[in-house]
């Protein structure tokens, strides 16, 4: 049920910044949306960035297994 939200939030995000940018300029109504999806691409970022992080960990202390981890990632 997240993962949904999220696909549809991620959706509606990625059509307005299509929006904003498809005219090449970011003007004085847009800029206020720009600015915020800034934000939350930063924090999304961050926030992979740390999961990462935390994968590698578990792996490197063998608390996942990497071939397991890869085989459900590629199945």
């Amino acid at each position: 049920m997240y993962i949904e939200f999220f696909r549809n939030s991620v959706s509606k995000t990625k059509d307005r910044l299509i929006e904003i940018t498809s005219d090449g300029q970011i003007d004085d109504t847009e800029i206020k949306d720009f600015t915020e999806m800034q934000k939350k691409l930063d924090e999304l970022s961050q926030t992979v960035d740390s999961l990462h992080l935390w994968v590698n960990e578990m792996i490197s202390s063998e608390k996942i297994d990497k071939e397991k981890l890869d085989e459900k990632a590629n199945s």
